[in-house]
């Protein structure tokens, strides 16, 4: 089978980028309410906690929120910074 030809492999690449924009909205309103909460952004490991899914799952959200640059990272120390706001 032509991929290339197929008319679902288009409806396939528009679910998986609505998964993707829904898991970085997802995890940005998570960091938001950890902040709220303590005061200061997660590390990886406690985001992960707060979410309650694997900390292995947490990079690829991660970097899919510093692709959009709504979040960034210190590079003195590593802190999470988040660059905008739902306001």
């Amino acid at each position: 089978m032509n991929y290339s030809d197929d008319t679902n492999n288009i409806l396939y690449s528009g679910i998986t980028s609505f998964t993707r924009q829904k898991t970085a909205n997802e995890t940005y309103r998570s960091i938001l309410k950890y902040c709220k909460k303590h005061g200061h952004t997660p590390t990886r490991k406690a985001l992960a906690k707060w979410m309650k899914i694997p900390i292995g799952s947490i990079n690829g959200r991660i970097n899919l929120l510093k692709k959009d640059n709504r979040i960034t990272f210190d590079d003195r120390n590593g802190q999470m910074i988040v660059v905008e706001t739902d306001a």
